[in-house]
């Protein structure tokens, strides 16, 4: 079998030689991933270097030559061996969701622990105790109705005892 054999070398190295390379001699310079194309009659300092890298890609639409098949809006997944297959939607694992999936509606119940000013789980958390401070009350803001009940009739509310204190019904 025949055997093709590139020159190599470090740039700074090629250039300290400076060789000639052959008409269609390929050299590869190692450190800057380009190639050189002799011509026969030319140095290596003055010949064109290829770039082994491009500086730009630029590509079009993807064809599908039949691989994948030819049903449209068909779901495409790659495989652990990188090959393109159609995937498959639906609703359990390892498919892909439709637009209009169950799973991806705001109408789910929310699940897990509370936290902040709740307690308990969801979907039923409810306000930890002492969590509501006065601070977190607006001026005004609780009304008669909202004031426990008197025990009967004919009593105010107000405070008959010395000093500061709860609220009490005077008689």
């Amino acid at each position: 079998m025949p055997t093709v054999q590139v020159k190599r070398g470090l740039a700074a190295a090629l250039a300290a030689v400076n060789p000639t390379p052959l008409a269609g001699e390929i050299v590869w310079v190692s450190d800057t991933n380009t190639l050189v194309v002799g011509n026969g009659s030319s140095a290596y300092s003055s010949l064109s270097v290829i770039s082994a890298t491009p500086t730009s890609h630029t590509h079009g639409n993807i064809t599908n030559a039949g691989a994948i098949g030819s049903t449209a809006n068909l779901p495409v997944i790659t495989t652990t061996s990188g090959v393109l297959t159609t995937g498959t939607f639906g609703t359990s694992a390892n498919t892909f969701c439709a637009g209009n999936d169950a799973r991806l509606s705001d109408a789910r119940t929310p699940t897990g622990a509370a936290g902040g000013d709740l307690t308990g789980t969801y979907p039923n958390p409810t306000i930890a105790a002492g969590a509501i401070v006065t601070a977190d009350l607006a001026n005004d803001a609780v009304t008669y109705a909202k004031l426990q009940n008197v025990s009967t009739t004919d009593r105010l509310l107000g405070r008959s005892s010395a000093g500061a204190g709860d609220v009490e019904e005077i008689t």
